[in-house]
């Protein structure tokens, strides 16, 4: 359960890092408009990690995890990414620009696959040589 909640949190970080990048990427140093934004960075990352969640992504034991229990997480992002499209279109409240959501989606894809890359390579290092037959 802990390694659970450990992974919950770094994707949740991850996310957020992803959409604090992305508003660099979109406003350079401008903090005055990003801060119209980082509201919108946050609900992102909250909307992303429920899907995260409805998704299934920590039934899986990423320890041995597959190529094909990768592609959780692609679906996961994709649609985390397709719902907050959706809640930015028709929640006016808050606006978040497209290159933003886009770059976001982008970024915490790249970053969950290399977690779980790394997760996988850093338990196997634990267990013996990594490269070694068995």
């Amino acid at each position: 359960m802990l390694r659970k909640l450990i992974l919950f949190l770094i994707d949740i970080g991850l996310t957020l890092f992803s959409g604090i990048v992305s508003l660099f990427m979109r406003f350079g140093f401008d903090f005055e408009e990003m801060g119209k934004y980082d509201e919108s960075v946050i609900i992102y990352t909250l909307i992303s990690s429920i899907v995260y969640i409805l998704n299934g992504n920590y039934r899986i034991v990423w320890e041995y995890a597959s190529p094909r229990d990768m592609l959780f997480l692609v679906r996961g992002s994709i649609i985390s990414y397709l719902v907050n499209v959706t809640f930015f279109y028709f929640y006016r409240g808050s606006i978040l620009p497209r290159s933003v959501g886009f770059s976001t989606f982008l970024g915490s894809l790249i970053l969950l696959l290399l977690s779980r890359i790394t997760w996988q390579w850093i338990s196997n290092l634990r267990k013996g040589k990594a490269g070694e037959k068995r």
